[in-house]
């Protein structure tokens, strides 16, 4: 797997886990996108995580929160976490 492609399986489930915990809605998740494309078009880079927390969608203790289950979901075995 190459680094970009874990980067955005990264942000997706980091995405998922924020809908899944109703910190956001899916049509968030998808402006957060929009959002990130457009900016990434001007040359700047930001992390899914980071446009959420900017919008004020979630806040940097939840977004804390979130990672860590991502954290600890990446040490699990991966058909574990196959349906998260």
């Amino acid at each position: 797997m190459l680094p970009s492609q874990i980067i955005r399986k990264d942000a997706a489930f980091i995405g998922r886990l924020a809908v899944l915990n109703k910190m956001v809605t899916q049509k968030q998740i998808e402006e957060a996108i929009i959002v990130q494309a457009r900016m990434k078009r001007l040359g700047i880079r930001r992390r899914l995580k980071d446009v959420l927390i900017d919008k004020g969608w979630v806040k940097a203790a939840e977004m804390a929160e979130l990672e860590e289950i991502q954290a600890r979901s990446q040490a699990l075995p991966a058909e574990t976490t196959e349906g998260v």
